[in-house]
């Protein structure tokens, strides 16, 4: 007799079909469940410990006099993230002659399964930032939202970061008064935090701390563009800081410096049509904690700014004509093999900003 191939799929006695598979399935389907359900829980516990420890630090940490305040704390997201949620934090830090303010609507801090060791925190509603000194100035940094990236080593080290902001802001404010100081549409922000010093650089400089990038688009200044420039600019800067700084209190900053603490802008680019900057400096304190420092610059697109400035009447046609000649003094060509452009040294020396021989205008006091 020919076994019948089908046999394995008729009814067993009691009538009901063999299909051990579909138990099987269902078993091991739990089990997975439990199990990404196990670690969803333990990144979760991790995820909270983790923010309720910067908390804690933030509010009265060795060397960190602050406060940070919210009207509650939950755990949501399952089950494909981990979403810690302060709602209205808001965080102030008091010290003798200045006074920092930070807060939001809601603050979300993300995490996933796949990627325990990178988190993400959104500031939804208005962020805004203020720093109040004894002069009673205030400034202001307000974006419509901002997220940042933390990446986290296994200690919980953060070694890496990356900020990203929205409907950027700034201002002062004084009194009833507030002074319009320019806004971007988008600022990007990174900051690397390595373990071991990156480079010592020259012989006798401090190590580099950290490193960092800024990228500013759709710029705009808050009063009227000079020379006629009423494009929106692009900057790009890359900077390394030499030199433990703990804060940026009076005493870390005088220590910072006397230490030869310094910050290096590897690279620094300013594209604000028809201008276009491309400079690199070494930036420190003064002995009134006051920017000071010297790199080198090369501009292009001034020429179209005299012949701006000449038809406006700001200046004389035999003044436009000796502005020509010393332009064509320093112009060389550029070091990226463009066009030819304007190089000159760019200083910046009691608070005054100076571009080769001229000086281009005075630095507002930094107020620490």
């Amino acid at each position: 007799m020919t076994e019948d191939p089908h046999q394995s799929n008729r009814p067993a006695l009691d009538g009901k079909p063999r299909r051990p598979w579909i138990v099987w399935t269902s078993i091991t389907v739990a089990v997975l469940a439990l199990v990404y359900s196990g670690v969803w829980l333990i990144i979760a516990e991790r995820t909270e410990t983790l923010v309720q420890t910067w908390i804690a630090y933030w509010s009265g940490g060795p060397g960190v006099p602050g406060v940070i305040k919210h009207s509650g704390l939950k755990v949501e997201g399952f089950p494909f993230e981990i979403r810690v949620v302060l709602n209205q934090p808001h965080y102030s830090k008091i010290e003798p002659g200045r006074v920092i303010r930070a807060r939001a609507d809601r603050l979300s801090v993300v995490a996933r399964v796949w990627a325990p060791a990178r988190l993400e925190g959104t500031g939804e509603g208005a962020v805004i930032v203020e720093h109040s000194t004894g002069i009673k100035v205030t400034t202001r940094l307000t974006a419509s939202s901002m997220t940042q990236r933390l990446d986290l080593d296994t200690s919980g080290r953060v070694h890496a970061t990356a900020l990203v902001a929205l409907g950027l802001v700034a201002e002062t404010v004084a009194g009833e008064t507030v002074h319009p100081i320019g806004r971007a549409e988008t600022g990007r922000f990174w900051l690397d935090l390595p373990k071991k010093d990156i480079s010592r650089g020259e012989a006798g400089a401090s190590p580099i701390t950290v490193r960092g990038r800024v990228l500013l688009e759709a710029m705009r200044p808050g009063g009227t563009p000079p020379f006629g420039l009423t494009e929106p600019a692009r900057l790009s800067a890359t900077l390394a800081l030499r030199g433990a700084l703990g804060s940026t209190s009076m005493a870390d900053l005088v220590d910072w410096r006397d230490a030869g603490g310094t910050i290096d802008v590897e690279e620094l680019e300013v594209d604000w049509a028809p201008v276009s900057v491309q400079a690199n400096a070494t930036l420190a304190l003064d002995v009134g904690l006051q920017p000071m420092g010297a790199g080198t610059a090369e501009i292009r697109g001034l020429s179209t700014i005299i012949e701006r400035v000449e038809a406006n009447g700001e200046l004389q046609p035999d003044q436009a004509s000796i502005a020509r000649l010393m332009l064509a003094a320093f112009t060389r060509p550029a070091s990226d093999g463009g066009a030819p452009a304007v190089q000159m040294p760019i200083t910046v020396q009691n608070r005054d900003l100076s571009l080769g021989p001229f000086k281009l205008f005075r630095l507002p006091r930094a107020v620490w």
